[in-house]
C-alpha cells in the first residue's frame, strides 16, 4: 500500500509540474542550473571605479555598455556600444592576451601586462572562475548568489530564480556588471 501512495504523490507532482511549467528545482526550492560554464552572449552595463591620473583627485565612476560573449573557458569578446567616445571598440581575450581594436587600429597586450583591476580583465576572470566553481548557490533576496575569488578580487554573481545571471560585482576593484539580456549559444 505504501508503494501505491508514493506513486500517486509522485504522479501528482509530475502532473502539477508539467501543467504549471515548473521544474523540480522550482518546486523543491533547489538552486537552478546557471549555464554560465558554456558559450553565451549577454548585453550588459559595466560600472567601474577608475583611479584618476593624478594623485589629487578621487576615483571616477565609468559606465559602459555592450555585448559580452563567452566563447569558452578563458575566451571572451566584448563589443562596446556606449558611451559614444568608445562605441565600436572590440575587445577579445584568451588565456594569454587581450586585443583591443577600433576600426583599423588594433592593440595587443599580454594578459599579464594588463592590471588586475582592469574592468574587463576582472569581469572575464570572475565569470570564468564562477563557471569552474563547485560552490553551491546560496539563497538571497534577488534569487541565488555565488561568491568566490578570481586573481586578487572577491566577486559575487547574483542569479534570478531561472538561473540567469542578473549581476556580478568584483568587490575589490569596484566593478559591477548588470546583465540586461542573456542568451545561451548552441
Amino acid at each position: 500500500m505504501k508503494a501505491d501512495v508514493k506513486f500517486l504523490i509522485s504522479a501528482a507532482a509530475a502532473v502539477a509540474m508539467t501543467a504549471t511549467g515548473c521544474s523540480v528545482s522550482d518546486i523543491a526550492g533547489l538552486p537552478p542550473d546557471t549555464d554560465i560554464d558554456g558559450v553565451y552572449s549577454a548585453e550588459c552595463s559595466i560600472t567601474a571605479e577608475l583611479d584618476s591620473l593624478d594623485d589629487t583627485a578621487d576615483s571616477e565612476s565609468c559606465v559602459f555598455t555592450g555585448v559580452l560573449r563567452r566563447l569558452g573557458g578563458g575566451f571572451w569578446e566584448m563589443d562596446i556600444t556606449s558611451p559614444e567616445t568608445i562605441a565600436g571598440l572590440h575587445v577579445s581575450a584568451d588565456d594569454t592576451s587581450i586585443t583591443s581594436s577600433l576600426g583599423d587600429l588594433s592593440f595587443d597586450n599580454g594578459l599579464s601586462d594588463i592590471p588586475e583591476k582592469s574592468p574587463l580583465k576582472c569581469v572575464f576572470a570572475s565569470l570564468d572562475s564562477a563557471a569552474a566553481s563547485s560552490e553551491e548557490l546560496q539563497r538571497c533576496d534577488e534569487g541565488w548568489s555565488m561568491s568566490g575569488t578570481a586573481g586578487n578580487s572577491d566577486y559575487t554573481v547574483i542569479f534570478g530564480e531561472d538561473g540567469v545571471p542578473l549581476s556580478l560585482s568584483c568587490d575589490t576593484y569596484g566593478v559591477r556588471v548588470d546583465f540586461i539580456s542573456f542568451t545561451i549559444s548552441g
